[in-house]
């Protein structure tokens, strides 16, 4: 199947949800007429009735109204079958533009039929998909990214939301639509995500993306240095792979590794030979003197003897 016909299913989606609402909205309007009004002349379509009388081949306004609520409940709950994998669609539109929906209905309502032009979704999109990102609804969201013409600016917008939110499954969704690190505004607070919540699928397409692993939010830790407080060794070798600058406050992830005698990442550390000599010697006057620290001390001594200045 290709993209276009992908779209036009995922607009035919957004069509059902408006036409469902346009169907119940009639129908209820047309039931309110039938039962309280009984002169002729306050119809809604008193001007027409004639005219839809012989065209609907009734005699009465009554039977008239009879086959209109007849027709929009039988097009209210088609509509509502075809969505029935797709309720939260329903649910998101219905909630928070429905005033719109209203406005659509009065101007474009046809007592026997369907709506005169289709809903323009497209100004109401960025909105939409904002709150499906905060909501968790995958679904929607990726309906509206599809047949949006500023999917751009919907995801800079919405993987902040979704990432604070801790929906994990549309931070990755939104990630794999990017394609420029630019096109990410939190590029600092995502980073730092990944690594607090151990997401190495978030910070693998982060840095596949060209996101820097040197980017710091103000003052905090780098992405390398927060991986080596939370001794998260898959996430270091990941980060010294893209080029993280190890040497980054003076050497703070060796510090921190030291501090919690963690030899696995002390090891990984130095055998990247790239510490710089004035670190590894501040390192070394940290750790002298350390009970349990021999060892530690031999590595860093040993590795001083290679070190770039």
């Amino acid at each position: 199947m290709s993209n276009n016909d992908n779209k036009q299913i995922e607009y035919m989606l957004l069509e059902y949800v408006t036409r469902n609402f346009y169907h119940q909205s009639l129908a209820n309007k047309v039931q309110q007429e039938l039962m309280s009004i009984k002169d002729p002349r306050e119809l809604s379509t008193f001007k027409n009735l004639n005219q839809l009388k012989t065209s609907y081949s009734v005699n009465t306004w009554q039977e008239l109204y009879l086959k209109f609520v007849s027709y929009h409940h039988d097009k209210e709950q088609y509509y509502e079958n075809q969505l029935q994998n797709n309720l939260d669609l329903h649910h998101i539109i219905l909630k928070n533009i429905k005033p719109i929906l209203k406005r659509w209905v009065t101007l474009s309502k046809s007592y026997g039929g369907e709506p005169r032009k289709a809903f323009d979704y497209n100004p109401h999109l960025p909105l939409l998909s904002y709150i499906a990102a905060e909501s968790g609804f995958f679904k929607s969201l990726e309906i509206f990214l599809k047949v949006s013409k500023y999917s751009r600016d919907i995801i800079k917008d919405c993987l902040h939301k979704a990432a604070e939110k801790h929906q994990y499954q549309i931070v990755k969704m939104l990630l794999d639509n990017v394609k420029n690190p630019n096109d990410i505004t939190d590029q600092d607070e995502l980073l730092s995500w990944s690594i607090e919540n151990n997401d190495f699928e978030v910070l693998q397409k982060l840095l596949d993306i060209g996101v820097s692993p040197n980017r710091k939010k103000n003052n905090n830790k780098s992405p390398l240095a927060l991986a080596t407080f939370k001794e998260n060794i898959e996430m270091i070798k990941i980060l010294l792979n893209k080029g993280a600058d190890i040497n980054i406050l003076g050497c703070y992830p060796l510090i921190s590794a030291i501090g919690r005698r963690n030899m696995t990442i002390i090891e990984i550390l130095l055998e990247t030979n790239k510490i710089k000599k004035k670190n590894l010697e501040s390192a070394i006057a940290i750790t002298k003197g350390k009970i349990g620290t021999k060892d530690i001390m031999d590595m860093l001594v040993k590795a001083l003897e290679k070190a770039p200045l």
